[in-house]
């Protein structure tokens, strides 16, 4: 019954609701948002970033930015990877240590993003 319920599956069920209602959001989002609005505010951004920043500034904060979103793109692809991967290999790994295997994790990613930022100052 209820209470032979694992305690761990709780913060399981409670991660899996949030990422889909995440997920959930930015579809919503992304379908409600008219292409062409964002095009013309995409193009209107681009247009004064040129003006204030000049037209060489603005490339190299168009490149930093393709980086970063390929960098990211990257990240999520592995990160969900090994999600996958966890949900469907079962590895005997103790309920207690997945959410320390999570925090190892996160302080990963941190000390990651950490490094391509001070990359990126270095290069500006």
């Amino acid at each position: 019954m209820a209470a032979d319920r694992q305690p761990s599956s709780d913060w399981l069920w409670g991660t899996t609701v949030a990422v889909i209602l995440l997920m959930m959001e930015l579809i919503l989002l992304s379908a409600l948002v008219p292409t062409d609005w964002s095009s013309h505010i995409r193009g209107l951004e681009d247009r004064w970033l040129r003006e204030t920043m000049g037209a060489e500034t603005a490339e190299l904060i168009h490149a930093l930015a393709r980086t970063w979103y390929g960098t990211a793109v990257r990240g999520m692809l592995w990160v969900g990877l090994l999600v996958i991967i966890g949900l469907l290999v079962p590895l005997p790994v103790p309920p207690l240590a997945v959410p320390v295997l999570g925090v190892l994790l996160g302080v990963l990613l941190g000390v990651t993003v950490a490094i391509l930022l001070t990359q990126t100052q270095k290069e500006i």
